[in-house]
């Protein structure tokens, strides 16, 4: 599917700023300039929706404003709490990155009629709904009254957007899904079980989702959905700092790689994006804190991060024989600042370079250990990390 179905992402995820206020607000209703924040966020993210792909440069600006919005309404969650500040972050970054890459192309919209770009907005819309659920569930407020009605506000969205793809594709008979939808989530409202309300909207979505059609809008792209995240130079290197940090945060939180059996996810994530964006910066002490099999993660998180993740894999892939497409000689080429036939050539030498000085810092650094005292094996583990 094309992107156009963006459209119907935001609409459905503008209700959700309205969450933020309340989370860990405590007792009594939150500040007025946290609801007057989340208010600005969810007209911003409506609007965006609206004027992305009409007016890209006017939806920009309003897809910034909508988050720089959201991280108002949470700011009593962002300054007392480091994970949600981390998040906050990487999700700012992510979005600032999205929008600024953000490129309309006309031929999408002259390849699909009306129909068409109505399916794809009430699939996208739908499948927000689950989304908006599971995102309340993990910041606990699935049964709050706060959830139930941003939850219920996203499914009637989505049910609109999908009532106008039922007018544009002449289904009536499918009009019974919105109608019925409306009218249970509102009863449930008026009953005393609002809690189900959530329960509700999922099963809704999912009887949407079984009913909208299948099939591709655009059947003759081949490309995958991967390759969107690696066909630029600077979403290659977000990606792949990303997953190398969250990938480095899960293998630390294992009992394995810490003495005492585990540490916090602030501290992993902390620790992990130090090494990989080799700072040297710690909040636990290495030698002490952390194992051998830790510290082993540790380094490979700094050389990975030092080295590049594509350097290493494009010289390995050269070293077996495989080829790179010209597309990701050119990418590679762009972010290693050299000619393309040199490509290979120049981060070999790179690689050998590093290896090599490294490897005499580790004989340096192994014979001061040892002559300071400590055994062989531990001095040699020391100066090779």
């Amino acid at each position: 599917m094309t992107r156009i179905g963006l459209e119907g992402f935001l609409l459905s995820l503008s209700p959700l700023p309205f969450l933020f206020p309340f989370i860990d607000s405590g007792p009594g209703f939150p500040p007025a300039w946290h609801m007057l924040s989340a208010s600005l966020a969810a007209v911003a993210c409506f609007w965006c929706g609206l004027t992305l792909f009409r007016k890209p440069l006017v939806g920009k600006i309003l897809g910034s404003l909508s988050a720089a919005c959201c991280c108002a309404a949470s700011f009593h969650l962002i300054t007392t709490s480091p994970f949600a500040a981390l998040s906050a972050s990487v999700a700012l970054i992510s979005i600032a990155f999205a929008l600024l890459d953000f490129r309309f192309n006309t031929f999408t919209i002259i390849r699909t009629d009306h129909q068409e770009r109505s399916l794809q907005r009430a699939w996208w819309a739908t499948m927000t709904v689950p989304a908006a659920a599971i995102f309340s569930l993990i910041m606990g407020m699935s049964d709050t009254l706060p959830s139930n009605c941003i939850v219920a506000l996203t499914s009637v969205i989505s049910q609109a957007l999908f009532l106008q793809w039922v007018f544009a594709a002449k289904l009536k008979r499918y009009l019974l899904i919105p109608a019925s939808g409306c009218m249970a989530i509102g009863w449930f409202f008026l009953s005393s079980t609002a809690g189900n309300v959530t329960a509700v909207t999922l099963a809704i979505s999912l009887l949407t989702l079984a009913v909208l059609p299948r099939k591709k809008v655009l059947p003759d792209k081949i490309e995958h959905w991967w390759n969107i995240l690696f066909n630029n130079q600077t979403r290659i290197l977000l990606t792949t700092f990303l997953a190398l940090c969250i990938t480095g945060t899960f293998l630390l939180l294992i009992p394995a790689a810490t003495r005492s059996g585990a540490i916090t996810a602030i501290d992993a994530a902390f620790t992990s994006v130090s090494a990989v964006c080799v700072t040297g910066l710690v909040v636990l002490d290495t030698p002490h804190d952390f194992t051998v099999p830790g510290q082993m993660i540790i380094l490979l998180l700094i050389q990975l991060g030092g080295l590049g993740i594509m350097s290493i894999a494009t010289v390995a892939m050269h070293v077996m024989g495989h080829r790179l497409s010209l597309k990701q000689e050119y990418l590679l080429s762009s972010m290693a600042d050299t000619d393309h036939k040199d490509l290979v050539r120049s981060l070999a030498i790179i690689l050998k370079f590093t290896f090599s000085a490294e490897l005499i810092g580790a004989v340096l650094l192994t014979s001061l250990f040892y002559t300071s005292g400590e055994e062989f094996l531990q001095a040699l583990w020391r100066g090779i990390f």
